[in-house]
């Protein structure tokens, strides 16, 4: 189901002034709607939340989230988020009642997931002159990070889709892109 399909109900709440005064100044920002900001603020919380109780995670500081890249071998790591992004992928999508699609991965996962969860600051996908999708990553973290990301997308995109990824790693952001074209 696309996001426009979704039906909308309308309730009413009471919420601070303060807290009000902050989400219209972010959804501004954003160039969205008061509304449209607050949808997103649940629809994260509610997904995040639900992973959370789901499989009893854990929320890591930053700080230590950066040890631990640093720590863990680079294929290790590869290997344990390969294992981790198909389970919770296959959360985020289907409880959302949706199809398994590259679409659906880059906005249930990676523009939603992904960020809400602190792995990454911004994704952004967009399409080039030759028609491939290109997916751009910005993150908080460092060239491992970047590479371990990539890494692990890529093979994702080939295991599920038999697409193939390209991708260009920099120490706080990742590229991938896609060499068949069109396809979302």
């Amino acid at each position: 189901m696309a996001k426009h399909d979704v039906k909308k109900t309308t309730i009413t709440f009471s919420l601070d002034k303060n807290l009000i005064d902050e989400i219209e100044s972010e959804a501004s920002s954003q160039g969205i709607s008061v509304n449209a900001r607050l949808n997103n603020i649940l629809t994260q919380f509610f997904n995040f939340q639900k992973i959370v109780q789901e499989y009893g995670e854990q929320i890591v500081p930053k700080k230590s989230f950066q040890f631990y890249i640093d720590m863990i071998d680079e294929e290790d790591h590869v290997k344990h988020l390969e294992e981790s992004i198909y389970e919770i992928i296959r959360v985020l999508i289907y409880q959302q009642n949706l199809p398994l699609t590259i679409k659906n991965i880059i906005d249930v996962f990676l523009k939603n997931g992904a960020i809400t969860s602190g792995a990454f600051n911004s994704v952004q996908n967009l399409t080039d002159h030759n028609g491939n999708l290109i997916i751009l990553v910005k993150h908080s973290y460092n060239l491992k990070w970047s590479r371990c990301c990539s890494k692990t997308l890529k093979n994702l995109f080939f295991n599920l889709f038999n697409f193939n990824v390209e991708y260009e790693v920099f120490s706080n952001s990742f590229i991938l892109k896609f060499l068949e074209r069109n396809i979302i």
